[in-house]
């Protein structure tokens, strides 16, 4: 698993795709597209019909990345747009094959979150920057600009996303309430509304249902706490304003200005476009968004792809994108609202990956698609680990 998200890792920033695009990505489709029938076909035979449906929602989003990537000539901007596709499939099967029991997931994600979480805050206090590492002899090819504070990844809204699906897996382990202040303080640096709109979302199944748990209290105290300490905290990092940390909570919401009016402004653009080119079915192809918006808006195409998961899933390979991810994400928010007494952070987590999804593209980059799928997967399991149920 950690070599095929180093592959994919080199692939995006080193640009392998443009030597060898065809033979490469080719059989990397092919053998995704293999490994993922085989396992649809293991879970059928043990009869386990929740992941079955999840694992048909994924192989319907994969077959449509695959065939709009074999629609047109082969590029390099389609050899880096296809690669989600390809690591979501190899992700699910791969966590079918394996079954990770839950307790495993948990704590493997408790681990991540906690190294991420110290790197950022040592990134905001001016101690980490990994792309400082590229200055320690390596080629110019090796290096790649950070938006601080990153910590281990290359930017402050991927951090923030990461740790926003972490938070429920600490909030429901008894006696972690320190970690859940660590990485909401790590979170709170990142600035990232939507992340801290999910980590607040996320708390509902905990206090809704009355989770029986003696320091689920002093958990979610310890979560807004430390999602409000970067308001009085030094740092080193230079923000516009006197108070950004406060200016970026009291714009929560906000759709009107900055950031939130360029994703409406993208959601509304490319829908109009696809409707008046009749491509509402079939999308504009994979990876032509930017090509297509920047001539008559420049301004919407900062990046390869629409700040959505579900935007870009829509331009890149038609309506069957955002339906498979509706489907996927539509099963498992059912099946953990029916858990949700005994297990309330696999609802907490699919509320902040819905609302990410949204926002920006967290299955976009592989950390994040393993950390989302291995979520989902714990809750379409046949055989689910509930949370204790004291401290």
């Amino acid at each position: 698993m950690l070599g095929a998200l180093g592959l994919s890792r080199m692939l995006r920033t080193q640009r392998i795709g443009e030597r060898c695009p065809s033979v490469l990505i080719t059989c990397a489709c092919w053998v995704g597209l293999a490994a993922l029938v085989s396992c649809l076909i293991i879970v059928t035979i043990r009869r386990q019909p929740r992941l079955l449906k999840g694992g048909a929602a994924v192989l319907l989003l994969f077959s449509a990345a695959f065939c709009a990537y074999f629609e047109a000539p082969v590029a390099v901007e389609r050899t880096v747009a296809i690669l989600p596709y390809i690591e979501v499939a190899l992700a699910f099967a791969l966590l079918v094959v394996l079954r990770p029991s839950q307790r495993d997931l948990r704590l493997l994600v408790c681990i991540a979150g906690a190294a991420l979480s110290l790197t950022v805050i040592l990134d905001a206090q001016g101690w980490f920057d990994l792309g400082s590492f590229g200055d320690l002899g390596a080629p110019p090819r090796f290096r790649f600009s950070i938006i601080h504070p990153a910590g281990l990844m290359s930017s402050r809204n991927y951090a923030g996303e990461y740790l926003a699906l972490c938070i429920p897996f600490a909030l429901v382990t008894p006696r972690l309430w320190p970690l859940v202040l660590l990485e909401a303080c790590a979170l709170g640096f990142t600035r990232c509304r939507a992340a801290y709109l999910g980590a607040v979302l996320a708390m509902i199944p905990f206090v809704a249902t009355g989770f029986r748990l003696r320091s689920r209290w002093i958990a979610s105290a310890a979560l807004l706490a430390g999602l409000l300490l970067p308001i009085v905290l030094p740092t080193r990092l230079t923000w516009r304003g006197a108070h950004p940390y406060a200016a970026t909570w009291a714009r929560l919401v906000e759709l009107d200005a900055g950031s939130g009016r360029l994703r409406v402004a993208q959601h509304t653009e490319s829908v109009r476009r696809m409707s008046e080119e009749g491509l509402l079915i079939t999308g504009f192809g994979m990876g032509r968004y930017q090509s297509e918006l920047r001539p008559t808006h420049p301004e919407l195409a900062v990046n390869p792809f629409p700040s959505s998961d579900l935007l870009r899933s829509w331009v890149d390979v038609g309506i069957a994108g955002p339906l498979a991810l509706a489907a996927l994400l539509g099963l498992s928010i059912t099946h953990a609202f029916t858990r949700v007494r005994s297990n309330p952070a696999g609802l907490g987590g699919l509320i902040a990956l819905g609302l990410c999804t949204l926002a920006d593209v967290p299955l976009y980059r592989p950390e994040t698609i393993l950390l989302a799928l291995s979520l989902v997967f714990a809750i379409l399991s046949d055989d689910p680990v509930s949370a204790p149920s004291a401290a």
